[in-house]
């Protein structure tokens, strides 16, 4: 199956396994065990309400289960400050991390290789830095006759369309254009456990599931109602609550939210004068 973008409500994010999946969370230095991080719901109170941090469940028949974080303030959700909708962020498995979020920034990395696959494969007479390159490419697509699917993944790739893409269609795109797949391995890993818009946290407790990653940027909102927090209501209900992040990961995910969409980039500013001192300081 393919990889599918967590795009909208939970609806819209029903195929999410990926082919040739080569990540397990043993290759990175996963946080330790779900007792410190998932605190599992024994019992549902009268007064229990949703919370920030809540791990939600959401099912759908033949489709696998998955989950999402409540990241809605305590402090909104108290005060009814939240028009009866609460947002939530994505956990999802390594995998699903690498076909969704870091597979075209790893194409983007490794562009110009591609592109040179590209031109000798579909014979293009210009450079890749001409301007008509890409235009060649999308009336290849238009007329629909490149025979190698690698091929034609690869010019989807580089025109910049949606592609449901799979490891190993990366994994062939990426070793077809001369990219070794170890190095392509070392930089995902080190992504996964560097970027600020993820926080590696571990499996929900007591489930099969292996998501284990929080993405912070594609939010969604799910009507409060439709989130049941009893399991005799979830027959009726889109989603369940099944556990909490446990003090610090809660607030640090809340903290990283805010990083990432109030983050102001710079310019890159030249250094020699500071490297100037240090040289100095060496001799």
């Amino acid at each position: 199956m393919r990889c599918m973008t967590w795009v909208g409500s939970i609806s819209g994010i029903c195929n999410a396994r990926s082919q040739g999946a080569c990540f397990r969370m043993s290759d990175i230095d996963a946080v330790e065990r779900d007792d410190a991080i998932w605190n599992l719901y024994s019992g549902v109170g009268p007064g229990d309400t949703l919370q920030q941090g809540d791990l939600i469940k959401f099912s759908k028949e033949s489709c696998p289960d998955r989950y999402g974080i409540v990241v809605t303030a305590d402090c909104d959700l108290d005060k009814k400050k939240h028009s009866r909708l609460v947002t939530l962020v994505p956990l999802l498995s390594v995998e699903e991390v690498i076909c969704q979020c870091l597979s075209y920034d790893t194409f983007e990395n490794y562009g110009s290789k591609l592109q040179e696959f590209c031109r000798q494969s579909l014979t293009i007479d210009v450079a890749a830095a001409d301007s008509q390159f890409l235009a060649r490419i999308k009336s290849r697509l238009l007329i629909n006759d490149i025979v190698d699917r690698n091929v034609e993944l690869t010019a989807r790739v580089l025109v910049h369309e949606h592609v449901d893409i799979t490891i190993s269609d990366m994994r062939l795109i990426l070793e077809s254009s001369g990219v070794l797949w170890a190095k392509v391995i070392d930089r995902l890993r080190n992504q996964v456990k560097a970027r600020g818009d993820l926080l590696v946290l571990s499996s929900p407790p007591l489930t099969a599931a292996s998501a284990s990653v929080a993405w912070l940027r594609p939010m969604w909102q799910e009507q409060v109602s439709s989130i049941a927090l009893r399991t005799s209501e979830s027959a009726s209900r889109v989603g369940l609550r099944v556990a909490q992040l446990n003090s610090p990961f809660r607030y640090r995910l809340t903290q990283m939210l805010g990083q990432v969409f109030a983050d102001i980039g710079l310019p890159d500013i030249p250094t020699a004068s500071v490297d100037a001192v240090f040289t100095g300081l060496n001799t």
